[in-house]
C-alpha cells in the first residue's frame, strides 16, 4: 500500500505537519482491524524539528518488548532509547509519539496526553511542541488524530 501524504493543520493555518507516505504505510501496517488486535505505537521523526512546515519522515515502532493489549499500549524505554539514538545519527529528530486505538474516530485518553507531556517535558524545553497521533481502525484511510503539547497547553490539529 503506497498511502498519499497526510497534511494536519495547526490553528489558523500558521503551521503545518506532513505526514510522507512511507511515514504513513508503516503506521497504517497497525490499524486494530480485528476483535484481537493489539495496540501498536512507537515515535516520529523529522530532519528539521523547528520548521514551519514539519515533514514526519519516518515512524518507529513497535518493539517487541513494548507492553501492548487491547485498549493499551506502552513503549520499552530501552527500546525506544536505542531506535531513538539510530535515527538522529541518521539525521533525523524525535518529534511525537504515534500509537493505535481501536475506534474508527480516536481521540487521546488521559494516559495518553500524560505520556506525550512526560516526553516533552523529558526534553527540558528543547522543543516548542511534541506530537500525539492517534491512529483509529476506518479503511482504506485510517482516521487520525493529531495533537500538540506546547507550554500553553494542547493543541488539535485538523486535515
Amino acid at each position: 500500500m503506497n498511502p498519499a501524504p497526510r497534511i494536519f493543520w495547526y490553528p489558523l493555518q500558521k503551521r503545518y505537519i506532513l505526514f510522507t507516505p512511507d511515514t504513513l504505510a508503516h503506521i497504517y501496517e497497525y490499524q486494530q482491524k480485528w476483535p484481537w488486535s493489539l495496540e501498536a505505537g512507537g515515535e516520529l521523526f523529522t530532519p528539521d524539528p523547528e520548521a514551519d512546515g514539519l515533514v514526519i519522515v519516518a515512524a518507529s515502532g513497535p518493539s517487541r518488548k513494548d507492553t501492548r493489549k487491547r485498549y493499551y499500549f506502552n513503549q520499552d524505554p530501552q527500546s525506544a532509547t536505542r531506535e531513538r539514538e539510530h535515527q538522529y545519527k541518521q539525521g533525523l529528530h524525535a518529534v511525537g509519539l504515534w500509537h493505535t486505538h481501536p475506534q474508527q474516530n480516536p481521540t487521546p485518553s488521559w494516559q495518553d496526553k500524560k505520556t506525550a507531556k512526560q516526553y516533552f517535558d523529558d526534553f527540558e524545553r528543547a522543543r516548542n511542541s511534541y506530537l500525539l497521533v492517534v491512529m483509529g481502525k476506518n479503511e482504506p484511510v485510517p482516521n487520525m488524530s493529531v495533537w500538540s503539547i506546547e507550554t500553553k497547553g494542547w493543541v488539535e490539529l485538523t486535515e
